[in-house]
């Protein structure tokens, strides 16, 4: 079995602490729990360029959500402009691993002004006018360097549960619990490890693997350190920073809100076949968000195991 490939795709997604015992056939437990019994909606709205229109050049879309945090896809000349000197700016670039056309991502903060202006503090004042129909002009400006830029961009508003909101925005890693599971040639349970972590250094985690079982990938796990943070945005967007190397960044969306539960796709796709398209589950309790990420695979021996991977995160 490449033990090593399995745990380096889960140590990408944040792991673990390990102790060895035997396990039923039973699923591990999801625990869910509403935020809030009442379902309120609140808006938010996604703005796209024209292939043909210049904007498209620095911007190709941006958007307003949860949480006051947003979202975009800039070119990645025009968001070195959005980052002031100083250097100190609600506003953060993601250059995910893979080719992007010269274009990154860029998680931000901001303030609803009056009438349809939107105001990334220190950074810029966005405004869309001269609405018709789905379209309108955009026009940002920039405070640094009173740059104006303006285009036109079709909308797309949509409404967002409560529970939308509240995952939304940047997550810290407070506690990792990683459960794997495997299973013999006639389906039954063979074995069940157990790891617990209060952090999320992946490095750690790497180094108390290879201490206790001879398993060495601190190599790998060097590629890309230890989580930063996880961050949701409501246009369906979410990543993984990590310490150093490129974020993990891919695509989201509720399959069944209720419960918690969504699937997720990845950008690129460097981790196990089995985690590019996955399902989650998130709950939240106080200010905490749990976050149950699970998959399962085939060993080289051809024999099955299962995976669950819950991440406690907090603001």
């Amino acid at each position: 079995m490449k033990k090593s490939l399995f745990l380096v795709s889960f140590l990408v997604m944040g792991v673990f602490s390990l102790t060895s015992c035997g396990g039923s056939d039973d699923d591990a437990p999801v625990k869910t729990v509403d935020l809030n019994p009442a379902v309120n909606y609140f808006k938010t709205i996604l703005a796209t360029t024209d292939p043909d229109d210049a904007l498209s050049g620095k911007i190709k879309h941006i958007g307003f959500g949860a949480g006051e945090i947003g979202e975009a896809q800039v070119s990645e000349e025009f968001a070195g402009k959005l980052v002031p000197k100083g250097g100190n700016a609600p506003i953060r670039i993601v250059k995910p691993k893979g080719i992007l056309d010269g274009f990154v991502y860029i998680l931000f903060t901001y303030i609803c002004k009056e009438g349809n202006k939107y105001e990334i503090p220190g950074v810029a004042l966005i405004e869309f006018t001269d609405q018709s129909g789905k379209t309108a002009t955009f026009t940002i400006k920039l405070y640094e360097t009173d740059e104006i830029i303006q285009g036109r961009v079709s909308l797309s508003p949509t409404n967002f549960t409560e529970k939308t909101s509240y995952l939304c925005g940047d997550w810290n890693i407070a506690h990792t619990n990683f459960v794997y599971r495997e299973y013999n040639q006639a389906g039954k349970v063979a074995n069940t490890y157990e790891y617990n972590f209060n952090h999320g250094r992946l490095t750690d985690m790497a180094d108390k693997l290879f201490q206790d079982h001879k398993v060495d990938i601190r190599q790998d796990i060097a590629k890309k350190g230890d989580i930063n943070k996880i961050s949701f945005t409501p246009n369906n967007r979410w990543w993984i920073d990590f310490s150093y190397g490129s974020p993990s960044c891919g695509d989201w969306s509720w399959t069944n809100e209720s419960n918690g539960d969504f699937k997720y796709t990845w950008d690129d796709k460097d981790m196990s076949v089995n985690f590019e398209n996955g399902t989650a589950n998130v709950y939240f309790e106080g200010s905490n968000a749990f976050l149950q990420l699970n998959g399962e695979g085939v060993k080289n021996d051809g024999c099955k195991y299962k995976v669950w991977v819950t991440l406690r995160m907090a603001r």
